[in-house]
C-alpha cells in the first residue's frame, strides 16, 4: 500500500505543475514529453508518470486481491466486461494515435516529433501525440492485468483454492 500512496503521489506532482503555472497546459500533455530527466537512465516525465501510475494501479489491486475474492461472481463478470471495454477502448486509442503520428511524422520528416500533435476534435484543445499514445497504452496494460486479475480470482474460486 505505501507503494501505492508513493505513486499516487508522484502523478499528483505532475498535476500540481500544471495547477500552479510550472508547466503550460496546451498542447495537453506537452510539458511532460519535452524535456527528458536525468536518472539512472534519461526518460521523459510522461514515460515516468505512465510507469507510477500503471505500478500504483497493480499494487492497489493486489493489496485488496483478499476482497475481490469475497466480490459475487455476479459483480466479478459486470467488471469483467468493463475491463474489456477499457481494454478494447484504449487499445483503439493507442493504435489510431500511433496512426496518425506516423503520419504527421512521414509528412513532416523535419518536425520534433515530440511536439506534433492531434488537433482533432478541437483546435483549441490540442494534445501531444506522445502523451495520448503513452496514456492510452498504460490504459490499454492496466486493463489488461486487470481482466486477468479478475480471471484468476474466478479461477481460484473454481479451483476451490
Amino acid at each position: 500500500m505505501t507503494f501505492t500512496l508513493l505513486s499516487a503521489l508522484i502523478v499528483l506532482y505532475f498535476i500540481m505543475r500544471i495547477i500552479v503555472g510550472l508547466d503550460k497546459p496546451f498542447p495537453i500533455g506537452e510539458a511532460l514529453v519535452t524535456i527528458e530527466w536525468p536518472s539512472p537512465v534519461f526518460a521523459k516525465p510522461i514515460t515516468y508518470l505512465t510507469f507510477f501510475i500503471l505500478l500504483a494501479w497493480l499494487f492497489g489491486l493486489e493489496s485488496l486481491r483478499d476482497r475481490f475474492l469475497r466480490v459475487s461472481d455476479h459483480w466479478l463478470r459486470i467488471m469483467m466486461i468493463i475491463a474489456t471495454i477499457f481494454a478494447f477502448t484504449s487499445g483503439y486509442e493507442a493504435l489510431w494515435n500511433f496512426a496518425m503520428w506516423s503520419a504527421m511524422v512521414a509528412s513532416k520528416p523535419t518536425g520534433n516529433p515530440d511536439e506534433m500533435a492531434n488537433i482533432y476534435p478541437n483546435p483549441q484543445y490540442p494534445v501531444n501525440f506522445v502523451f495520448a499514445t503513452k496514456i492510452f497504452v498504460m490504459l490499454l496494460f492496466a486493463s489488461l492485468y486487470f481482466i486477468i486479475f479478475l480471471l484468476t480470482i474466478i479461477w481460484r474460486r473454481e479451483k476451490g483454492v
